[in-house]
């Protein structure tokens, strides 16, 4: 009897496991296709364009002046490079979403200016974000918060649009996101860190990829040093463990 109930405790605990792997899996098709669809239905925004000139190194208040006053798209295109994407953000934008400019700066040379190719490296950073969604939700909830935390997620109408956009909000979220899973980890939730000299690690790469996606993802990051001068009181969490 104990065999019998042992393994309908294993096929129960196998079939939780495949309904846990296929519900995620359609939330992140779900994901996927509504950031998808219609995602070139419209040209690009102003501050689309804006974006899409700075990852081409373009600087719109500098004309490009011609030996002999024609101008070819090979001369817009000569400007395409590392240096002067840098150069761009800084005159354009003051610096801010310098990664996320460089980022698709390659992405351009890759998949070329058409709208939906433009549009589509936000779309990977918005399901991203679903993803890690779920996985912060798992950490301080249970299986079935996550799954409702990252269904909410995938069709957020603010997210959607963040995810269609050729600018860094949905880069800026996903790296944010990144970084709170960690800071959770290491505050105490979860399973415990084992590696946290290299977690540690992980974090501030995480909360300089964030800044440098938009500079408004301090405040994300503030609050992560007011919670750990809260939780700071609690002595377990500075406890260190006692070796033997």
């Amino acid at each position: 009897m104990n065999h019998v109930a042992d393994l309908l405790r294993s096929h129960q605990g196998h079939t939780a496991k495949d309904w846990t792997y296929r519900s995620l899996v359609a939330i992140i098709i779900l994901a996927a296709g509504l950031r998808v669809v219609g995602i070139s239905a419209h040209g690009l925004r102003p501050d689309e364009r804006a974006s899409v000139s700075i990852a081409v190194g373009s600087i719109l208040t500098n004309p490009i002046v011609t030996a002999d006053g024609l101008f070819t798209p090979g001369d817009f295109w000569s400007e395409n490079t590392l240096h002067n994407v840098v150069e761009a953000t800084i005159a354009q934008a003051a610096g801010n979403q310098l990664l996320f400019n460089i980022l698709l700066h390659y992405w351009i040379r890759l998949l070329g200016t058409q709208d939906f190719f433009v549009r589509l490296l936000s779309v990977f950073f918005g399901i991203f974000a679903v993803l890690l969604v779920y996985q912060i939700a798992l950490v301080l909830c249970s299986e079935r918060v996550a799954r409702f935390a990252s269904l909410l997620s995938a069709v957020h109408p603010l997210l959607l649009l963040y995810s269609q956009e050729a600018r860094a909000y949905a880069a800026a979220t996903a790296f944010s996101l990144v970084g709170t899973l960690i800071f959770i980890r290491l505050t105490g939730f979860g399973r415990p860190e084992t590696t946290r000299g290299g977690s540690w690690c992980v974090y501030g790469l995480s909360v300089g990829a964030a800044l440098l996606s938009h500079y408004l993802t301090v405040y994300i990051f503030l609050g992560h040093i007011l919670f750990a001068m809260l939780r700071v009181r609690d002595p377990r969490v500075c406890a260190v463990p006692e070796r033997h």
